[in-house]
């Protein structure tokens, strides 16, 4: 065993336990935040160990195959940036229209704002590390690092994005909020293509949910009029074709079939690594 899996695997042994002594924990708290915030944090660190787990199964390169260590990312700070506007853009509208809709009071999304209301100090920094970090690192190693690199290189770009989206959506449970959980993933999968890494889609998943725990806490409520949302769409769609720009023509690859070129830091979980 390399001391790459050593570590990776002492990590992922590390994570197990914690997440499991998080949950144990969990439910004794008689605070509402602290017992979502636990909840939270248990779930995603079993998330990592699995994330981890599964990578160390795959082959003898973990960090490769999660899309950790594979080279400088095709994306400048300039089109990163624009992923993380569009991220938080296409959230907005989604909010928004789950607002409109009137369905917000029918998820858990509805009440999440009413528990991190008016939150501050300490209580406030373990729902941003718990409900905001956490889920952001735990879900793309696993979704967009895992699942997406490896189904990628066996059926292509765009089997990749959406069966990793599609995971994704699962992991959010509830119907209403799994769906939109489905689109949020499209546009992250998309993300960790066009940079052919990991850290783009967390820095994205990581500023939508810190932006949301931020904004629930101060209790501000923002507009979802359909003017709103539609210039939320908009201006996701501006930031992502920008950015797929900057990325050398990755947009053109998210389409791809199986039997088309992938990039060279997609390719990685083929037969090399075995």
């Amino acid at each position: 065993m390399s001391r790459e899996q050593r570590v990776a695997t002492a990590i992922a042994g590390l994570a197990l336990a914690a997440g499991l002594l998080v949950l144990a924990r969990g439910p004794d708290a008689s605070d509402l935040l602290v017992r979502l915030a636990l909840g939270a944090l248990g779930a995603e660190l079993l998330l990592v160990a699995v994330a981890i787990g599964g990578a160390l199964i795959a082959g003898s390169h973990p960090w490769r195959r999660l899309g950790i260590s594979v080279g400088p990312s095709r994306l400048s700070r300039r089109g990163l940036g624009l992923l993380v506007l569009g991220t938080l853009a296409l959230s907005h509208s989604l909010d928004g229209w789950l607002r409109v809709s009137g369905l917000a009071d029918q998820t858990a999304l509805g009440e999440f704002p009413r528990i991190v209301a008016g939150e501050r100090g300490g209580r406030l920094a373990l729902a941003l590390a718990a409900l905001g970090v956490a889920p952001a690192l735990a879900e793309e190693l696993l979704c967009r690092g895992l699942i997406q690199r490896a189904v990628t290189a066996r059926f292509g770009v765009g089997v990749g994005i959406g069966v990793a989206a599609v995971v994704f959506a699962v992991l959010h449970v509830d119907p209403i909020h799994a769906a939109l959980a489905a689109i949020l993933g499209l546009y992250l999968g998309i993300a960790a293509h066009w940079a052919g890494n990991i850290w783009a889609p967390i820095a994205c998943h990581a500023a939508n949910n810190l932006a949301a725990v931020a904004l629930s806490a101060s209790a501000l409520e923002p507009p979802a009029g359909s003017a709103s949302i539609g210039i939320g769409l908009a201006l996701a769609a501006a930031c992502a074709w920008r950015a797929g720009r900057e990325a050398g023509g990755g947009a053109r690859g998210v389409a791809a079939g199986p039997g088309a070129a992938k990039p060279a830091l997609q390719q990685e979980p083929g037969s090399d690594d075995r």
